[in-house]
């Protein structure tokens, strides 16, 4: 017998805190392939994070009085390729490189305290939503971008725009009320002005918002301005608003028996657009969730697919954090598919084979709490063999950012004195090689670390240098990070051209990097021989060279890197500032090589930190009773 279980990291899954006990699903399937004297189970799943942490050795005994183990993967584990037309992670996610596809949404709440703002990420469900400059925009996104597809001649196709803002169904049916609204002002509008001349019809507020939005996101697509708009009526309206939960009756029916010219809707729900369902024709996502469970957050993500001949009208919006998580995730995901590989080139079983899946070290899991009994917790206990610790939420307060900027350029002074200045660097700036770690420890010990910026707790990181230290790596190299044409400065010294980088908060506690990254690709070569340089990229045939290639380089030191940048928010040029220091530490190693013994330090955050960043999501199953 044959059992094939698709989702298979949702209900099958034991959850039972007691090893003796099993969930009803669980113990049914188990029940089931024990009948047959010959019995396979196969899983598919696109996101395997709980499946791979199931007990190997965990047994229970059936009614038929047979022991029968859980379903852990024990035989193989087989990772698909997708096609080369396929949007994955990595597409929407790159970990360097900006994406054209992904666009913040920051005006959903208000940065004060007393004001809970529009939309806001966290709410009740008896909440009145108002809606967002950020939504009004999607909508246009997605206006804009059906009447090129038409234009193209992808008129009788599906057409789909999706909106998860809230768990909340209540709050659903009013943002749904929203955007019904919106849709009916702007049919008509277009209905009345779109026929008009191009410098008339643009005197009305939507012709002018959708003219806006176009020569910010849509003007490179082979249309011009006069053609979108005499199509605008023909793309807008067949449009229509769906409620999408457990008591909307609306269904998401793309039949072509119904809909022989394709349907054209936007979606608005919560979990149920969260797992198992396809929106057809997806342009469109805004996205206002804050799961920190790589597979909710993956499973959410239904904007991965196939988008042949409409892929580079595709949006997506969502908070700056959140693109920060899915980033992680889409590289970690990356790591698990080259253990699955890596497992089957050694011709192992994952009995064997022993995966693991890295951890986000400030602020995800990797799966629900309850699905991950029998797996070593990682959101204190970390590794930081082979990552890359960086400042990248920092003070804004203008005493503590004098105060860092003191400790950096101290550390530049004593790094020009204890270290040997090295003559070539791979990447611009200053270079010092052998720096004696003790001498740095103290700049980490002073250094004003943002609380949100876990990664850069000192205790953890001196404990992790320490232990270093009496390991026989005493030493680090120090740079000092320049880029030519920025604007100059002198440190300790030393001439550099300041770094520029967009910030997504920019407030009068703190800035927030965008992507919660600082240093640049291929920073991580310093300190390393040009023959090193050349053997890594070589690996990856010199493209894309990731810099976590550059860590695993035997023998390396850690290599400390002092920014100081110059800041503006993005999307205000008017917030600015100059100087911010920032620091990163590049530590050697791999973090998936599992032949040697891990050196773990803790994090600790309190709960007051978690529930402030991830609230309800304290509660892995907190959307069962409301939708």
């Amino acid at each position: 017998m044959l059992l094939i279980d698709d989702e298979a990291d949702h209900a099958s899954i034991n959850t039972k805190k007691k090893p003796e006990e099993s969930t009803a699903i669980n113990i049914a399937i188990r029940e089931l392939l024990s009948l047959f004297p010959r019995s396979s189970f196969v899983g598919y799943t696109a996101t395997p994070f709980a499946n791979i942490f199931i007990d190997p050795d965990s047994e229970r005994e059936m009614t038929n009085g047979q022991n029968y183990a859980d379903i852990f993967p024990r035989h193989f584990v087989a990772c698909l390729d997708p096609p080369d037309n396929y949007v994955g992670p990595s597409d929407i996610f790159p970990l360097y490189d900006e994406s054209n596809v992904l666009l913040e949404i920051t005006d959903n709440q208000d940065e004060a305290d007393d004001k809970q703002g529009p939309l806001p990420l966290k709410h009740k469900k008896d909440f009145i939503p108002e809606m967002p400059d950020s939504l009004e925009e999607s909508m246009c996104c997605f206006i804009l971008g059906k009447t090129i597809r038409v234009l193209r001649g992808q008129a009788d196709v599906n057409h789909s725009m999706m909106v998860n803002a809230s768990r909340f169904i209540d709050v659903q049916v009013r943002l749904s009320d929203l955007i019904r609204e919106k849709l009916k002002s702007f049919k008509q509008n277009i209905n009345n002005y779109a026929a008009l001349k191009p410098e008339k019809a643009l005197a009305n507020c939507d012709l002018s918002l959708l003219h806006e939005v176009w020569q910010k996101e849509f003007k490179n697509s082979g249309q011009d301005w006069p053609e979108v708009q005499s199509a605008l009526k023909s793309a807008v309206d067949p449009m229509e608003v769906l409620t999408i939960n457990s008591k909307s009756t609306d269904t998401l029916n793309y039949d072509r028996t119904s809909y022989p010219n394709g349907r054209t809707v936007i979606a608005v729900g919560g979990i149920s657009l969260s797992r198992g369902l396809t929106l057809e024709g997806l342009m469109t996502s805004y996205f206002l969730r804050n799961s920190v469970m790589y597979d909710t957050l993956m499973q959410m993500g239904r904007w991965f697919g196939y988008r042949d001949g409409y892929a580079d009208l595709c949006r997506i919006y969502m908070t700056p954090l959140a693109i920060t998580w899915y980033t992680h995730i889409a590289d970690a995901t990356h790591e698990l598919g080259s253990e699955f590989k890596a497992m089957e080139r050694a011709k192992l079983t994952p009995e064997e084979f022993g995966l693991r899946i890295r951890s986000h070290p400030d602020s995800l899991i990797v799966t629900a709490r309850n699905k991950m009994r029998t797996g070593r917790k990682v959101a204190r206990k970390i590794s930081l063999q082979g990552r890359l610790a960086e400042t990248s939420v920092v003070h804004a307060q203008k005493e503590l950012l004098q105060k860092n900027r003191s400790l950096l350029e101290d550390l530049i002074a004593i790094a020009s004195k204890k270290g040997t200045k090295a003559k070539k660097c791979p990447v611009e700036g200053h270079l010092w090689e052998n720096v004696p770690t003790e001498w740095v420890i103290p700049t980490l010990e002073k250094f004003e670390n943002h609380p949100q910026c876990v990664l850069t707790s000192s205790t953890p990181i001196i404990h992790h240098l320490k232990q270093l230290i009496s390991s026989g790596t005493k030493s680090m190299d120090v740079l000092l990070r320049s880029v030519n044409g920025g604007n100059p400065a002198e440190i300790a010294g030393f001439e550099i051209g300041m770094q520029k980088r967009t910030v997504s908060v920019f407030n009068n506690s703190k800035f927030e990097f965008s992507k919660r990254r600082v240093a640049s690709r291929g920073d991580e070569k310093a300190g390393l021989e040009e023959s090193q340089i050349r053997s890594v990229e070589d690996a990856y045939d010199g493209d894309n060279v990731p810099d976590k290639a550059y860590r695993k380089v035997p023998g390396r030191n850690p290599l400390f890197m002092v920014h100081f940048v110059d800041i503006v928010k993005k999307g205000d040029d008017s917030k600015k500032e100059s100087m911010v220091p920032a620091y990163g530490i590049s530590f050697p190693g791999d973090p998936g090589d599992l032949r040697r013994p891990e050196i773990l330090v803790e994090y600790i955050v309190n709960t007051t930190w978690w529930k402030e960043n991830y609230g309800y999501d304290l509660d892995e199953n907190y959307e069962d009773d409301i939708e």
